[in-house]
């Protein structure tokens, strides 16, 4: 996320866009859904930007429409900030995780599988791509990847509290509450 603000940042510092659209740069970045998804199209909408900082715009204004459960255009936004960067691994993980959110769990961990190969060591795909597999039923491929986001994040609450719900699901409720646990220690307000 810093890299997207720095280069969105940089452009601003180069000239790259008017007084006027510094308002839509700093919507786009704001964590404020609807002033996200206004500010990141005013700017698409300017053909101003191209290439990596394009790719961004796109992908910001998809988390702005995923918050709003617009999982469709939020996917439409991804797919065009991967057309336009393919190897963009936070669009292919937020595009999983809206695939997913969407049931579409096939694509959800295809997407995941390309953040890991791009990025072996993302702990937050690979936690995502068990609780994928989780949500398919295929307990052996969760419990893999969820152990291996514990390995690589050691302080990854949620996947600790991901895998707490696989241990339950899997009916082994010791290890599930030391997960949880474990799950809270890192974040008090967690839920497993």
């Amino acid at each position: 996320m810093l890299k997207q603000v720095l280069a969105i940042a940089a452009a601003l510092a180069a000239g790259a866009v008017t007084p006027a659209a510094a308002d839509d740069v700093a919507d786009c970045r704001s964590t404020i859904p609807n002033l996200q998804i206004r500010g990141c199209t005013n700017l698409i909408d300017a053909q101003r930007f191209e290439g990596d900082n394009l790719a961004i715009i796109h992908a910001n204004r998809a988390v702005g429409y995923g918050a709003i459960g617009d999982f469709d255009r939020a996917i439409a936004d991804l797919d065009r900030a991967i057309e336009i960067k393919p190897d963009y691994p936070l669009a292919y993980s937020n595009r999983g995780y809206f695939y997913r959110r969407k049931g579409d769990l096939e694509r959800a961990v295809s997407d995941f599988d390309k953040v890991i190969e791009i990025a072996p060591d993302d702990a937050i795909a690979i936690n995502n791509r068990g609780v994928a597999y989780l949500e398919m039923g295929d307990y052996d491929r969760a419990f893999a990847d969820l152990d291996e986001a514990i390995s690589l994040a050691p302080d990854y609450a949620d996947a600790y509290a991901n895998r707490s719900i696989a241990h339950r699901q899997n009916g082994n409720t010791a290890q599930a509450e030391a997960d949880c646990n474990k799950a809270r220690s890192i974040d008090p307000e967690i839920k497993c």
